[in-house]
């Protein structure tokens, strides 16, 4: 029976070594961190009602 012929490598595309990688930053962006959070005034003491 007739054979087609037959290629001996098949078509390969091309294939980059190094896939292309977007640029990252170092550092990520941190908000800024107050480093003692506000704490609201508390009296010493606390209001005794007169008995």
């Amino acid at each position: 029976p007739p054979i087609p012929p037959i290629s001996p490598i098949p078509p390969i595309p091309p294939i980059s070594p190094i896939p292309p990688i977007p640029p990252i930053s170092p550092i990520p962006p941190i908000p800024p961190i107050s480093p003692i959070p506000p704490i609201p005034p508390i009296s010493p003491i606390p209001p005794i009602p007169p008995i």
